[in-house]
């Protein structure tokens, strides 16, 4: 009678059945956040495959293809979203406070700057060859280093395990590509900044660095240390010098 009862109980936020028992709601959770991102992620990378690209925009058309890639990519990204918000906190480690100050005041002030910077000069590529992508990547990795959450964990290290997959897709097809600027551009920048590269020289692709991108982006960094506290409810400042 107790084990025919045991089998018939299940957890309260259980939500489907796997295998004959209840999945619960952090199970569930922690399957959308990585179903969702690896969902946005193939898409990404798909359709940033030129010939896979081509072919698709060839089948149905520009626009229907910008509606349909945008629709599935934002239900994905939420899927992911909606699992991280209703997963449980499950703590592996607790950052210290350098880890903080290292986080807070040099690796994101770098992230923030060249994804603002991608946005209004091309010639932030002279920094990294994908600004963006680059900001992005550092700016989850380095809230994994300070959120020893498990949800946090695999929302922020699956966008930034994206990061670095992109970048290194995109290269791969600019490698494959026959074309000149394709080639030139792939010598022209890197990974990672170089000091010959931030002067403009004849025969470059790219724009000078310029001042406006950083500027702005440093800005953009204050705004959002100083809000921090009040937007997400967590200030880097407040964590530490709390006791």
């Amino acid at each position: 009678m107790n084990d025919a009862l045991r089998c018939c109980n299940y957890d309260t936020r259980g939500i489907g059945l796997e295998a004959g028992r209840w999945i619960n709601g952090d199970e569930m959770a922690t399957y959308m956040i990585i179903g969702g991102l690896g969902l946005f992620s193939l898409l990404h990378l798909l359709t940033a495959t030129r010939k896979v690209r081509s072919a698709i925009v060839t089948q149905i058309g520009e626009l229907q293809y910008k509606g349909l890639f945008s629709f599935a990519s934002l239900m994905a990204f939420g899927t992911a979203v909606y699992g991280y918000i209703q997963g449980s906190y499950v703590e592996y480690w607790v950052a210290d406070s350098v880890i903080i100050l290292l986080q807070s005041f040099l690796l994101m002030p770098v992230a923030i700057i060249l994804i603002v910077s991608s946005y209004i000069s091309k010639g932030t590529q002279r920094l990294t060859r994908h600004p963006m992508l680059m900001g992005v990547t550092i700016a989850c990795f380095s809230h994994v280093l300070v959120n020893g959450d498990l949800a946090f964990i695999l929302f922020f290290g699956g966008l930034g395990g994206y990061g670095v997959l992109a970048m290194l897709w995109s290269d791969h097809q600019r490698r494959i590509s026959r074309d000149t600027e394709d080639q030139l551009f792939l010598e022209q920048t890197g990974y990672f900044p170089v000091f010959g590269r931030l002067h403009q020289n004849n025969g470059d692709l790219l724009p000078r660095l310029g001042t406006l991108g950083p500027v702005i982006g440093t800005a953009c960094y204050g705004l959002a240390i100083t809000y921090h506290g009040q937007l997400l409810g967590v200030s880097p400042l407040s964590s530490i010098l709390a006791p």
